[in-house]
């Protein structure tokens, strides 16, 4: 909102003093036709200097063959059978089933592009900005030929950020991200070293 002024003579809005009471103009309002919703796509910040461009998939697991969906599918069924004939839970012989039907559907996800570029201050993904002191530390996950340097965020309910990238590149981005971030050892939880051995 752009609040009127008084006027000296120039074009606009003018004020002009009455003897009994002064006479007030109405704010006017101007529409300048720019959106004020917040951007998806931050650029990078002033005073930031790009260091390199790579592109990689967003996931290192390998391709299924019909023998591994074969295989889940006898596991669920001997799975399935055997929690419901134990507890004739037919709500958790449910669940078993369409978490099955689950990792099916997404074990036959194909990997997406994206595209990465590291900055003295950050890195976009995908083109999105993300400042390096938006997190606390960082690690190296190795996925066979592969790469992902996995970003410890500050805030609690921050999700971690994945960057991938191939081995052949490892020592630049390390190098780089080492000196925006202390760097730890990557720990695999058990359900990390579960879904490495079914292929994820």
């Amino acid at each position: 909102m752009v609040m009127a002024e008084q006027d000296d003579g120039t074009d606009g809005f003018k004020y002009t003093p009455n003897d009994k009471a002064e006479q007030q103009q109405n704010t006017p309002v101007v529409d300048s036709g720019e959106s004020h919703e917040p951007q998806e796509n931050a650029q990078v910040g002033s005073g930031d200097e790009p260091l390199f461009n790579w592109a990689a998939p967003d996931s290192f697991s390998d391709s299924k063959k019909a023998g591994w969906y074969l295989i889940l599918l006898i596991v669920t069924v001997i799975v399935t059978g055997s929690i419901y004939l134990l507890t004739k839970d037919k709500i958790t012989t449910g669940v078993i089933i369409v978490s099955g039907i689950l990792i099916g559907v997404y074990a036959t996800k194909k990997p997406r592009t994206v595209n990465y570029q590291l900055t003295r201050y950050g890195f976009t993904v995908n083109g999105r900005y993300h400042q390096f002191g938006e997190y606390r530390s960082f690690a190296v996950v190795h996925h066979g030929d592969g790469r992902s340097a996995v970003l410890t965020p500050l805030k609690r309910f921050m999700p971690y950020m994945y960057i991938y990238f191939t081995s052949d590149i490892e020592p630049k981005i390390v190098s780089a991200l080492n000196d925006a971030l202390p760097k730890e050892t990557a720990h695999r939880d058990a359900l990390d070293n579960v879904l490495r051995k079914i292929g994820f």
